[in-house]
């Protein structure tokens, strides 16, 4: 057997445009703006040939998760129709379903680790992992963005939908530290992509943020930018509005979609202590760079 280790960053959308109709899902996304982070997922992947395709995929997570059908999806577009064995170990830094992308970085961090463990004369490559994980995630609509986020790092302005050449990505590196914190369950990204007054809110609020954003890593812009979106879709609650009140002079954030999380940028000893009344926190940075072999 062949073994490989990836880590893909986990990623954070502020505000986003759904931008799903066309057909190729490679032309799928979102328009929006995010970074990335510096605790995402780590996938050890073992593969050799065998006369029968067979892929396994077993998930470590912060809280009860048995998900890996994404990845799955990921490494079955990446290999096609190749007789491989496919062994994929993941480790999730940050919790499921909170708007941390987790799930894209499942995928892309087991699809990169699986294309570099692969033999040599399947000639798997890098944009062919990341293209891979980024059709299963729009297809599983378990994200839109954070795969095109998570490929290129930093902090990132998704002008057009899906991945270059027809998506457009304008991203910059941007060292800073954020805290993240889950203030409530889960939220599906699937159920909220698939109701119909829910997509309507959130694209129109997703258009309006876009338009008054220039695309540029100015954080303050970023937050104050991200919040009124968050507002404007009816995607905020009490709670996180009360816990956006209260970092005020430490800090700015806003609301982590699609999760019942949110993210701030400022002091980060303050914003821990006051946010970690709300919830479970996390510290970590914005990731200099995306996807890569460890």
């Amino acid at each position: 057997m062949n073994y490989a280790k990836a880590f893909c960053p986990g990623h954070i959308t502020g505000f986003f445009e759904i931008c799903d109709s066309d057909p190729d899902p490679l032309k799928r996304g979102s328009r929006g703006a995010g970074f990335s982070t510096t605790l995402g997922a780590v996938s050890s992947a073992a593969v050799e040939p065998r006369e029968r395709q067979k892929i396994t995929v077993v998930v470590h997570g912060l809280d009860d998760y048995a998900g890996g059908d994404v990845s799955i999806s990921a490494i079955r577009h990446l290999i096609g129709d190749a007789r491989l064995k496919v062994e994929v170990e993941t480790d999730l830094q940050l919790p499921v379903r909170q708007g941390f992308g987790m799930s894209g970085a499942g995928a892309l961090s087991a699809a990169l680790a699986a294309a570099a463990a692969s033999p040599a004369e399947f000639g798997f490559t890098r944009d062919d992992a990341v293209r891979a994980a980024h059709v299963a995630e729009v297809e599983s609509r378990t994200g839109l963005g954070d795969v095109a986020g998570q490929s290129v790092g930093g902090f990132e302005c998704r002008l057009e939908p899906g991945l270059p050449p027809h998506g457009k990505i304008v991203a910059e590196p941007l060292d800073s530290p954020v805290v993240v914190c889950v203030l409530g369950g889960a939220l599906e990204t699937k159920t909220v992509l698939s109701d119909p007054l829910q997509r309507e809110r959130i694209s129109a609020a997703g258009r309006k943020a876009i338009a008054g954003f220039a695309s540029s890593a100015n954080i303050k812009r970023f937050c104050d930018v991200s919040w009124s979106f968050a507002r404007d879709a009816r995607l905020d609650t009490p709670e996180i509005a009360k816990a956006m009140g209260e970092i005020h002079g430490s800090g700015c954030g806003s609301m982590a979609m699609l999760g019942h999380s949110v993210f701030a940028f400022g002091d980060v000893e303050m914003l821990e202590k006051t946010l970690a009344k709300y919830g479970r926190t996390f510290r970590c940075r914005v990731a200099p760079e995306g996807a890569r072999i460890l």
